[in-house]
């Protein structure tokens, strides 16, 4: 047979929390209890270390199925988390390793009467539970804490618990001997069951890796003039020098807690558009930075965070030849523009200047 539980809400576990006083004042506020782990889950710094020191098993999560059977009641296991992972859109992502971690627990039901036809019964109740955890059907352990490591697109958890029951009966029966009856030992039997109940979380390998690149288009006047694009990341970081920078972040990680009363912590992706400069100017992909030296990058999506030198790439000449009657048109201030134009006007209103005095010095030659 097999049941639903709903158990009660408990409260979360403020001790394991460095802000332990607001922690809990938080719990005791006003505020629902979505309000409050919402809350409460911001306070908690590392997923993985939180999630591999869950609370031992006591009673099942929200909407655990339950199984029983004659010896063994409200049997349940539940998958709490995979770590490292995060929902997208309601789907489970994973990088393709990390740590699963579940609860699992049972109660048991010892049997007693007087079997029909016995004068006395003696029950004695034996059992044996074990755990296994597979992805895609291969086993990982039989540990409530196992690792994983694939590179398969989908990855299927599944985590089983097997309850085995062996029911011992010393059966005794009324006898005769000379005019008494006795109740005396008859016989031994034995009654096996097995109960076995599992959950089951698909996740998707995220394999999306942050790229970017970085090309040198013309250098002049201490100004350097760049493209600069980068795909698949949460959140960029182009450092140029220390008061120089670019920085995008297109989402961010939202915390919330889950599965009470183990309160396994879980991030979902919320779309995020902030976007700050410094000292650089900006025409769609095209960037104007003074003093360019020892750039770096820093790429984080959902799974990673990296920083590194910049890779950059020099754009030729003739590359450039092209596209700069393109990037003339643009209306921004362009140095190198400005200063082709200041050199003409120079050039032009010298040769005025010097056919004036041509002029002049021939119109004196004439009249004298």
């Amino acid at each position: 047979m097999t049941l639903l539980l709903a158990p009660a809400v408990v409260g979360i576990p403020c001790d394991r929390i460095a802000e332990h006083s607001d922690c809990t004042e938080l719990w005791n506020s006003q505020l629902t209890d979505s309000e409050k782990q919402e809350a409460i889950a911001t306070m908690i710094p590392n997923a993985q270390e939180w999630n591999t020191n869950l609370p031992p098993a006591s009673t099942p999560p929200p909407n655990t199925s339950t199984t029983s059977n004659e010896y063994v009641q409200n049997a349940w296991i539940r998958i709490l988390a995979i770590t490292p992972s995060t929902y997208e859109n309601e789907i489970l992502l994973s990088q393709g390793n990390g740590m699963l971690v579940f609860r699992s627990n049972y109660q048991l039901t010892q049997p007693s009467g007087t079997e029909r036809g016995d004068c006395k019964t003696i029950h004695t109740l034996t059992h044996t539970a074990q755990t296994s955890t597979t992805l895609n059907g291969v086993t990982l352990g039989s540990a409530n804490l196992v690792s994983f490591n694939t590179n398969q697109n989908i990855l299927q958890f599944s985590s089983t618990l097997t309850v085995q029951t062996e029911h011992t009966l010393q059966h005794y029966r009324l006898r005769r001997i000379g005019r008494k009856q006795i109740c005396a030992f008859s016989s031994t039997e034995r009654r096996t069951k097995t109960l076995t109940t599992a959950d089951t979380l698909t996740a998707i390998q995220y394999k999306n890796t942050p790229t970017y690149t970085l090309t040198i288009e013309d250098e002049y006047w201490n100004t350097t003039q760049f493209k600069f694009s980068a795909q698949n990341y949460s959140k960029i970081h182009l450092q140029i020098i220390p008061d120089t920078y670019y920085k995008q972040q297109t989402n961010v990680l939202q915390p919330f807690l889950e599965h009470p009363p183990y309160y396994a912590l879980q991030y979902r992706v919320t779309p995020a558009n902030q976007t700050s400069t410094r000292n650089l100017k900006k025409n769609n992909g095209t960037f104007w930075a003074h003093n360019f030296s020892n750039c770096t990058i820093t790429l984080i999506d959902y799974f990673t965070n990296r920083t590194e030198p910049c890779t950059i790439f020099v754009q030729s000449q003739q590359q450039a030849d092209n596209t700069s009657s393109v990037s003339q048109q643009s209306w921004l201030p362009h140095w190198k523009t400005v200063s082709r134009i200041f050199l003409l006007f120079m050039s032009g209103w010298l040769f005025w200047k010097f056919m004036h005095y041509l002029v002049e010095e021939f119109d004196a030659l004439f009249h004298s």
